[in-house]
């Protein structure tokens, strides 16, 4: 029979069967650490159950047809692919696999924890968690099949799928596993990090700790106490009691989050003696994985229970200090709202103090330029952009505010431009007096934003000319100040210029799609009906990666050399290559794959990473994934599916339709795909843009780490 479901404490469970949520507590409890036994449901019952389902093409189809450029494109996809996660029927042998289970480790029906554990959870080098969810105290039967089902689908979230294609996780590269395990009633709980996330320093560890069993806490829901603890000794350092006036606790049906007895909300959760011992558990837990640790634990009735732990991924601090700001901030408005909105794409990371230098002045002009035809002091009392313990955040409550008061303009359509999940303040209509008022400041805006398009399509071949000629030639020859005064007015004046024409083509695009939308709502009653024909547009530049990129791994493996990329690390690999006559025709091809590319990498507003061209094994370690089995196949072919989906789809819309709105439908159709494209071309200019700029750092930061 299947190993649909497997003890907790198995020797044998593996990553790609548990997840890494599951893997790390079995060895939490091959170990002998105080965690919680239990059961895991395998990746094997979460295929069986989509094959059952036959989910695997809506998988593919529905996130296919997301765009990095459109944040909502994702949220549409998850809620479509969770529903049918939870509308699925769970093949009788699975579901009888599972009750058993949990009639075996909670008898007479008692409580449990579901918590989801993903292929792609809890790796070394990548951060995952959180992604995915968990349900607490669930009991009986019928419930717990009912929170697995949930689980499953949450493996698509939003953020979730969106996070793994920034990571370049293939979706059906990943699966889910669901850890099982009796429900520990905490009295208290939190997160313990094996080192001082903020500052870096390994001598301290650091503890939140709040009332009950800490999901208020690790939601967001309560300000918890923040204990920083001497890792030697067990001595607490400093101790910020939070306010924590809810906390998570048990309720009918899962769990409730309820008030906490004023009197306890100002004590401590833990005593020192608490503090000092859940710390040397810690040590221990961070000797045994060999590196930092962020762990979830509970106390209940004075016993310790660890309920996860996780590698640390990103740590040493803050880049830079937050209370570092490069000018005197704008004074805080009533309608500041602040969310990663757009920005957490183009930053995923911290950013390094010389890219928020740099982007916080040139993200308010942007804002400014983009905003100067408003009869309003507004844009100029406003701070657009801020960093927060490292990351990059964007004021979108000031751009509904602005766009809804100043212009009359329905909120939603402005929330759905600037990619906001939610509904940033009260939701509104059209302000039909304020907009017949500002109808002319809205027609030169358009007619300001038609022209900027048209400019900037036209402008593609000259920035082409300026950064080939820039990269042509050599830098030893000038000065630092010859440089610095390069950077400045030349290259950062450039893109000051065409960063305004591209901001006018992302609005009009995003404006454009809501559009299309409520046009195939109104006549074909789905406007889901849009998705489809906006994917696999032809003469976007970046499609052109993954077959020039297959095409150059399919050369390597024709010349035999296939080994050279697979067999060592991407720098050796590019040193060897260099040095073998036979590899000639592979170096032809990246090098033309570098001269259309090179200015690409995988975060490329920040200026710490290099770029492809400056450092070309990059390239060859993004070649390892099309030399190995089908699966870069599979991705190779699914521009050309999406595209035949295309054509597909714009037929049927077409054949549904009466002569007149067909022919509206196709000019419509054809200019919200115009804009699409140049939003995409007119991003891959942008980041070239940024080359010249990148290099001329590179050689100042040479020169004066020398």
């Amino acid at each position: 029979m299947s190993n649909f479901v497997l003890p907790l404490a198995s020797e044998t469970l593996t990553l790609a069967q548990a997840g890494g949520k599951g893997v790390n507590l079995q060895k939490l409890i091959a170990a002998g650490f105080p965690t919680p036994a239990g059961f895991v449901i395998t990746t094997e019952a979460y295929r069986a159950f989509v094959a059952a389902n036959s989910l695997a093409a809506e998988i593919e189809r529905l996130s296919a047809a997301t765009d990095p450029g459109r944040p909502e494109s994702f949220e549409a996809a998850s809620q479509a692919l969770r529903a049918q996660f939870e509308r699925g029927r769970l093949p009788e042998a699975l579901s009888e696999a599972i009750r058993a289970a949990y009639l075996g480790l909670a008898a007479g029906g008692a409580a449990v924890a579901v918590r989801s554990s993903a292929t792609a959870e809890d790796l070394p080098d990548a951060s995952f968690a959180g992604q995915q969810e968990t349900y607490l105290h669930i009991r009986g039967e019928a419930a717990v099949l009912a929170a697995v089902q949930r689980c499953w689908g949450s493996l698509w979230t939003a953020r979730a799928m969106a996070y793994r294609g920034q990571q370049g996780v293939a979706p059906d590269g990943v699966a889910l596993a669901v850890v099982i395990q009796p429900m520990v009633p905490a009295a208290a709980a939190g997160v313990l990090f094996t080192l001082n996330p903020v500052t870096g320093e390994r001598t301290e560890a650091v503890i939140n700790a709040a009332w009950g069993l800490g999901e208020a806490l690790v939601s967001g829901q309560v300000n918890p106490d923040t204990v920083i603890v001497d890792k030697a000794s067990g001595a607490v350092k400093s101790l910020a009691v939070g306010e924590k006036a809810v906390m998570t606790a048990p309720a009918e049906a899962g769990t409730a989050e309820v008030a906490v007895d004023p009197a306890r909300r100002g004590q401590p959760a833990l005593t020192p003696a608490q503090a000092a011992a859940l710390t040397q558990l810690g040590r221990a837990i961070e000797a045994h994985f060999g590196a930092p640790q962020d762990i979830e634990w509970a106390l209940a009735d004075g016993q310790w229970a660890i309920l996860q732990t996780r590698p640390i991924t990103a740590h040493g601090g803050v880049p830079g200090d937050d209370d570092w700001p490069p000018r005197p901030p704008a004074a805080p408005q009533p309608y500041d709202r602040w969310s990663q909105a757009d920005f957490g794409e183009r930053w995923p990371e911290p950013v390094t103090p010389l890219t928020w230098s740099f982007w916080e002045a040139l993200t308010n002009e942007g804002f400014y330029t983009s905003l100067e035809a408003i009869p309003s002091p507004l844009p100029r009392q406003t701070q657009w952009s801020r960093r927060a313990y490292g990351r990059l955040y964007m004021n979108e409550g000031a751009l509904l505010h602005i766009y809804t008061r100043e212009l009359g303009m329905p909120t939603a359509s402005i929330a759905a431009s600037i990619g906001v999940q939610g509904q940033a303040g009260p939701a509104a209509g059209w302000n039909w007096g304020v907009a017949l008022r500002r109808a002319p400041v809205l027609l030169r805006m358009m007619r300001t934003m038609q022209h900027h398009a048209r400019h900037f399509e036209a402008e593609f071949p000259k920035i082409d000319a300026w950064v080939d000629a820039f990269m042509g030639r050599g830098l030893g020859g000038a000065s630092d100040a010859e440089l610095w005064r390069e950077g400045l007015d030349v290259w950062r004046r450039r893109l000051v210029e065409y960063l305004q024409y591209h901001t006018s083509v992302t609005g009009l695009s995003a404006s454009q799609v809501p559009l299309l939308e409520d046009l195939l709502q109104n006549w074909l009653g789905d406007r889901t009906l849009a998705q489809p024909v906006l994917a696999g547009l032809t003469g976007v530049i970046q499609a052109e990666m993954v077959p020039a990129l297959q095409a150059l791994a399919q050369t390597l493996r024709d010349l035999g050399l296939a080994s050279v990329v697979l067999d060592q690390p991407p720098a050796a690999a590019w040193a060897q290559l260099q040095t073998l006559p036979a590899a000639g025709p592979a170096l032809r091809q990246l090098a033309a794959f570098l001269q259309r590319h090179g200015h690409r990498c995988a975060t490329e507003a920040e200026w710490l990473y290099p770029r492809w061209i400056e450092a070309p094994e990059l390239v060859l370690q993004a070649l390892i994934p099309y030399l190995q089995g089908d699966g870069a196949a599979r991705l190779a072919d699914n521009e050309a599916r999406q595209r035949q989906r295309r054509a597909e789809a714009e037929a049927r819309l077409a054949a549904r339709l009466d002569p007149f709105r067909r022919a509206y439908l196709r000019w419509a159709l054809a200019e919200v795909q115009r804009l699409v494209r140049l939003r995409d071309n007119g991003q891959n200019y942008l980041i070239k843009l940024l080359l010249p700029w990148r290099h001329l750092l590179a050689e100042l930061g040479r020169r004066w780490a020398e």
